[in-house]
């Protein structure tokens, strides 16, 4: 199970830098994607409020560049983020600072993040520290505490990444994580017994549950035995990265989450999930965007980087890792049948809808190539609706009318059954 950490071990920190593999690639395309979209958020924010400092922190970020010319992640925070202040401030004369602060536990690398901090013209808003990630975390969070932060969690492995630090972390309202969580190709060489202390520590608890073990002997087998051994070794992992949601969200009301493998068949031994944490529905909003719009990315970065490399032709079986099917499958039917099972006849405000179907669902909450969302859907279901009672019909809204919009509904047993075709345009029951 696990995660990436840049300290540690040298040898794969050295030969990681050698070339940017693909999942990499994928990683750090719905990284970047994210932070186009949550630093506009903070820029449109930061117009008449108090917002005027957003803080970006990489907890391993390694040297910051790849020998084969691509930029690794601290140099892609800088990039957008720098380059967006200076557009902010040009065209708008908006004074929003973007400060970004890296942690490498490697000496050399340590130097190199130095030597690209240092041919920054914004250098004083780039911070650097040498050392292990939990050593620098108070002094980080002194640093971040009270305006909006995204902290980067990517390591080579799990040890030095705690619960409690995690917990920490999101502790403070504005505060976000995007953690690298669950490498398959690590976890099936892990023996439990010399590892179940550091386990303990990353999930946060005393025992570890039974599905880690079971996880650790099943990924331990030969990867191309069969179909059913690997659709055990998937359940055990949702089961486990639910887990771990479960336990960074304890004692944190308000917390939501979400999680994004990261695959690749191009090299099936390599692959894991990107686990996101806030305490901001608009920020989940714009993950969950993020990572609907990554399985069309990830598409055109496959297949630059089979040119790229000169792979020849690259023949793709069915995935069964992407989220495309689960995406394209999910219809209109398939919500009404969830808010059925979760809301039906229970008084429940829209803004809490919005974070089920958000964090449950692979629906975005707004989409701008279909009417394949949770606006769409919740529109089409709650107006005009027989059995179905709202306090305003503002649906558009994520805010204040979302958490005063009260949702009364009864409908009957027979509802689900009794649908139009999608293509319909009310979604009634055909009564007669």
């Amino acid at each position: 199970m696990i995660i990436e950490v840049i300290a540690l071990s040298d040898i794969k920190n050295k030969s990681h830098f050698d070339k940017k593999d693909i999942q990499t690639h994928l990683k750090h395309i719905l990284l970047e994607d994210y932070l186009k979209n949550w630093s506009q958020v903070f820029a449109n924010a930061s117009i008449g409020s108090k917002i005027k400092r957003v803080n970006f922190v990489d907890g391993f970020a390694g040297r910051g560049y790849f020998d084969d010319g691509n930029i690794g992640s601290p140099q892609i925070a800088m990039n957008r983020l720098l380059n967006f202040q200076n557009f902010l401030q040009n065209e708008y004369g908006n004074d929003l600072k973007f400060n970004i602060y890296n942690v490498e536990y490697d000496s050399g690398y340590f130097q190199e993040l130095n030597n690209i901090k240092n041919q920054s013209r914004l250098s004083h808003q780039i911070k650097n520290y040498l050392g292990k990630f939990e050593d620098h975390l108070d002094t980080l969070i002194t640093s971040t505490k009270g305006s909006p932060s995204l902290y980067f969690i990517d390591p080579f492995g799990y040890k030095g990444v705690l619960m409690e630090n995690m917990q920490k972390i999101i502790e403070q309202p504005s505060h976000e994580i995007l953690i690298n969580v669950m490498s398959y190709s690590i976890v099936r060489n892990v023996t439990i017994q010399s590892n179940e202390k550091e386990l303990c520590k990353f999930f946060g608890v005393d025992t570890l549950p039974p599905d880690i073990p079971e996880y650790l002997k099943l990924a331990s087998k030969d990867p191309s035995s069969s179909k059913q051994h690997f659709g055990n070794l998937l359940k055990l992992e949702d089961n486990i990265i639910e887990f771990y949601k479960k336990q960074i969200k304890k004692g944190q009301p308000g917390t939501y989450t979400l999680s994004k493998r990261i695959h690749s068949q191009i090299n099936n031994n390599i692959y894991f999930h990107l686990v996101f944490v806030t305490r901001n529905r608009k920020g989940l909003i714009e993950m969950k965007k993020s990572m609907v719009e990554f399985e069309k990315k990830r598409k055109q970065a496959e297949d630059h980087y089979i040119i790229q490399n000169k792979l020849g032709g690259y023949i793709f079986n069915n995935d069964l890792f992407s989220d495309d099917i689960q995406q394209f499958s999910y219809e209109y039917r398939d919500f009404v049948g969830d808010f059925i099972d979760n809301f039906n006849k229970i008084p429940t405000t829209y803004a809490t809808i919005i974070d089920f179907y958000l964090q449950n669902t692979p629906l975005p909450f707004k989409s701008e190539e279909d009417n394949k969302s949770i606006y769409d859907f919740s529109k089409k279901l709650f107006s005009n609706n027989i059995y179905i009672r709202s306090t305003n019909k503002a649906f558009m809204n994520t805010k204040h009318d979302a958490e005063n919009n009260i949702i009364h509904s009864n409908l009957p047993l027979a509802y689900l059954d009794q649908l139009f075709d999608d293509k319909d345009d009310g979604g009634q029951l055909e009564l007669f």
